[in-house]
């Protein structure tokens, strides 16, 4: 909704302090650059400035009313406040029939705050889908409003209505402009009593600003529209689902606190998590509420989650069967017995326990979901008052053959049983996997199918009794001999199934019924049979065959439901749609133990290992994990802490702990060093970081810092080691920057003059009573390095007297004979860094030298020739002291300075 005149107010990406008035003040919008993807926004302070809406994929503002250019919904009234033709944005009730509510309405908490509602922008589009109002913060609305203070603005051209320049008037109402747009304008009383309409927004202009803003209510903040965002990408951004937020952040209240904390820090670091929640604004916040729970469950000390079972049950509110059906096969398949840590997870995976155990949840599931089938086929065929109670097999099976074979169909055989058929009866009751109703159905026919009823009963209780092998045989017999030439296909098809024949008939039709055919045909005592199976849907079908790009579903079954869990994720990731699901089935599946990981973090996210069998694959966690807090670790440290702290227990390749090293690639990235790491302040008291909150775990500032040092982000790195209270580490930093810069000329917001402020604030934080922690040499060697910034100030200024004073004070260089012995002593206790800056020391100390005695030269004759030339001498003297000074350094300077040194001496005596 770019369109100029709508009122709007800060957004996601905001970072332009407080020119907006703050968070909850209004403005219009201007002007648009839909180039530039800008936008300069009239704000009802007075201050006018750029926004981006899109500009390198930053989105500064949202839009709060739409009502201003002319919007509205015809013939829908707001059901609160019996508004007709909904002006503005409209917002549906999803939860009942036919309920409709008003902008103010709506962030006014009217109707059920529990129920969900579509944001509908124009009449004509197709909404976006919100979650309840419950969970999420409010905002109060500032600005020109009913009540404001207002004098004349920007776009002022009515003379002296207001009574003249700085007037004041009153806000009584904000009105609409002739029918032909609504809240535009504001009515305003001037203190001379004349009242008039002024324009405010109409047409993206505003006629008056505020000198004191008044109050429009409440807001919620992310069920706006971010302006410059598509319809498609705001639903993506969008929560669909109930998301208890405040339970979670209570629950993480709880944590314990390490450090010592002033009161109103603690209050702005818990509401610093409690906001990261909200502050994520995308359907996978649902995931990072569990993801929270569990992590803070675990610094607690706590029983963690079983985030597969809190995913699944979670996502049962979704709109969205498939996101539904993805996490029931995976709750389904990961029902398996616990592995150690210390055992090889595939190895294990491949073990005859495993391997059963993995086929009966895939088959189950599958007998689940058509059993699901049936019932919705029955009950969509079925008027309401005519249904029956199918909740036994035998009557749903009943009931569904009934739908199935309307009439006679032909090449069945064997006659019926209660009216149906009986070898589809019998089929469809082992489909669903019901075998004792299917042992009923072939006993209710008086038939001799004895060898059939007896191997069901043998699978039924002893399913793994060698005997089943020796019924197997004769099943296969019974086959070979008469049944395979047989006219019935669901005869045919339950003999094979029993028998072990690996011969499919026409009655099974779909991938699911062919991938539950193929698993009753696994024996786990036969070698490799399971892992064929996986090859032939991985390697010899794959992607292209299943038509993975258009039927993305189809192929995760296949994948999840034969175990193999790494692929199944990694085709998940690849597929933008579930990408989401993929992350988050690979957390939980990691949690509980039961993934195949990479040992090198750098590796793709799939790869194989020429000792593994065929076709296991691992997986490498960091890389999805990483690739999902990319979109949101600006805007929500926390969240993306949370994630990073599921790889607590990984290392990469040069065997440093995962956690800690993408904690420091955040923080370099995101400059938030305080907010993560916390701040010492003065006295010793420290301010939570968000890091704080996780137990057990070292994450070494020094590992930030130095990796900051490697990258030469010297000034970051000083911050750092300030913020932690580390001033050894800053001084000896600090030393190092001061030796580069101070010689340079002082420019405004150069590196220099920041360093200076900087060393100024360390400066007042050193101990005044002497620390012997710190060592004395590197406080002495950061004392004389500040103190050189004003001695090449006033050099540079040609203050040369001023500048001499300075550097005596310093006492760094001998400018008498007597001094000689004691200042080159003393360069063997200063820091190695000084060393750097002592030849430009000695050149402006030399040439300072050189500028006064041509100066006397020049003056000889206004003072006494004997006074001149005492001075003289004494400059001659403490220019030749200088050079035995460089001679005698304990490093040694190069010949370029000592040559310049030489030649300004000689200078001297022209």
């Amino acid at each position: 909704m770019l369109k100029v005149g709508v009122r709007v107010v800060r957004g996601p990406n905001w970072s332009w302090g407080n020119e907006d008035g703050g968070e909850g003040f209004a403005g219009i919008l201007r002007e648009i650059n839909l180039t530039n993807k800008t936008a300069v926004v009239q704000w009802d302070n007075g201050n006018q400035m750029q926004c981006r809406v899109g500009c390198l994929d930053k989105y500064d503002i949202r839009l709060l009313d739409n009502a201003q250019i002319g919007i509205n919904h015809k013939s829908v009234i707001c059901d609160e406040c019996n508004s007709g033709h909904i002006h503005g944005m409209r917002y549906k009730c999803m939860n009942c029939y036919d309920f409709d509510l008003c902008s103010l309405c709506y962030h006014g908490d009217k109707h059920d705050l529990s129920h969900s509602f579509k944001r509908i922008e124009l009449p004509d589009s197709r909404g976006i889908n919100l979650p309840p109002r419950l969970s999420f913060r409010k905002c109060e609305l500032r600005g020109i409003f009913k009540g404001a203070e207002v004098v004349r603005g920007v776009d002022w051209e009515w003379r002296n209505q207001d009574g003249g320049q700085g007037k004041l008037g009153i806000v009584l109402d904000i009105r609409g402009w002739k029918h032909k747009s609504d809240r535009s304008t504001a009515y305003v009383q001037w203190l001379h009593g004349n009242t008039e309409l002024y324009r405010l927004g109409h047409k993206g202009l505003c006629d008056v600003q505020f000198v004191e803003a008044s109050s429009g209510g409440f807001y919620y903040p992310e069920h706006l529209p971010v302006l410059g965002q598509t319809e498609e990408k705001m639903e993506w951004e969008q929560i669909l689902d109930f998301i208890e937020i405040e339970q979670v952040l209570q629950l993480e209240s709880k944590a314990g606190k390490a450090v010592v904390v002033k009161d109103d820090e603690s209050e702005n670091w818990e509401r610093e998590k409690h906001s990261t929640l909200v502050q994520l604004g995308s359907i996978e916040s649902v995931y990072a509420s569990k993801i929270i729970e569990h992590n803070s469950a675990l610094s607690r000390g706590t029983t963690k989650l079983d985030l597969i079972n809190e995913f699944s049950n979670t996502v049962c509110g979704f709109r969205n069967d498939e996101v539904k059906e993805i996490w029931e096969m995976t709750k389904r398949m990961a029902q398996l017995p616990e592995i150690p840590l210390s055992k090889d997870v595939l190895k294990t995976r491949y073990t005859k326990k495993f391997i059963e155990d993995l086929v009966e949840n895939g088959k189950k599931f599958l007998e689940n979901s058509f059993k699901n089938y049936m019932t919705n086929e029955i009950n969509k065929s079925i008027s309401q008052d005519s249904r029956i109670d199918i909740s036994k097999v035998y009557v749903l099976v009943h009931t569904f053959v009934g739908l199935r074979f309307q009439g006679e169909y032909m090449g069945l055989q064997d006659g019926m049983i209660d009216d149906r058929p009986l070898w589809p009866m019998v089929y469809y009751c082992i489909r669903v996997g019901d075998l004792s109703t299917a042992i009923f159905c072939l006993e209710s026919s008086h038939l001799a199918f004895q060898e059939i009823i007896s191997i069901l009963k043998a699978k039924m209780s002893t399913p793994n009794d060698p005997l089943i092998g020796v019924l197997e045989e004769n099943v296969r017999f019974s086959y070979r001999s008469s049944v395979r030439n047989e006219t019935d296909p669901f005869k045919r098809t339950v003999w094979s199934l029993l028998g072990g024949f690996d011969e499919l008939s026409e009655v099974i039709k779909t991938a699911d019924d062919y991938l539950w055919f193929k698993l009753n045909m696994i024996h786990v005592d036969v070698y490799n049979q399971y892992a064929d199976l996986q090859y032939m849907i991985l390697e010899e079908h794959g992607e292209l065959h299943y038509d993975a790009f258009n039927k993305p579903l189809l192929y995760f079954k296949l994948l999840i439901l034969t175990g193999q869990f790494e692929a199944a994720i990694d085709f998940l990731f690849r597929t933008e749609n579930f990408k989401a699901e993929g992350v988050h089935i690979a957390i939980a599946l990691h949690e509980i133990n039961l993934l195949a990981l990479s040992q090198d973090s750098t590796l793709p996210l799939i790869s194989l290992d020429s000792t593994d069998p065929k076709p296991a694959r691992h997986l490498n966690l960091t890389l999805p994990i990483k690739s999902y807090v990319s979109k949101f670790e600006q805007s929500s440290l926390n969240g993306a802490l949370h994630y990073f702290f599921l790889l607590r227990n990984c290392t990469d390749s040069e065997d440093r702990n995962l956690f800690e090293v993408l904690v420091s690639d955040l923080a370099i990235n995101t400059k938030e060093y305080e907010r993560i790491f916390g701040k010492v302040q003065a006295g010793g008291v420290k301010t939570k970081g968000l890091i704080d909150q996780f137990k057990n775990v070292d994450v070494r500032v020094e590992m930030v810092a130095e990796t900051l040092i490697k990258k030469e982000l010297y000034e970051e790195a000083i911050d750092l080691y300030d913020a932690v209270n580390n001033m050894e580490a800053a001084l000896s930093l600090m030393c190092l920057m001061l030796s580069k810069v101070a010689h340079l000329e002082n420019q405004p917001n150069s590196i220099r003059s920041r360093i200076q402020q900087k060393a100024t604030v360390l400066e007042e934080q050193l101990p005044k009573d002497g620390d012997k922690i710190i060592p004395t040499h590197l406080i002495t060697s950061f004392i004389k390095l500040k103190g050189l910034l004003k001695f090449f100030d006033l050099y540079r200024a040609k203050h040369y007297p001023d500048a001499l004073k300075e550097l005596i004070n310093l006492e760094i260089l001998p400018l008498r004979f007597e001094e000689l012995n004691e200042r080159v002593k003393n360069m063997k206790y200063l820091n190695e860094d000084f060393y750097r800056v002592v030849p430009d020391v000695l050149l402006a100390t030399m040439t300072t030298l050189l500028a006064q005695c041509d100066t006397i030269k020049k003056t000889k004759n206004i003072f006494l020739e004997s006074v001149a030339d005492d001075h003289l001498r004494c400059i001659w003297e403490q220019a030749n002291c200088i050079i035995n000074f460089a001679e005698r350094l304990p490093r040694k300077i190069t010949g370029y300075v000592t040559n310049r040194l030489i030649q300004m001496e000689v200078l001297m005596h022209s």
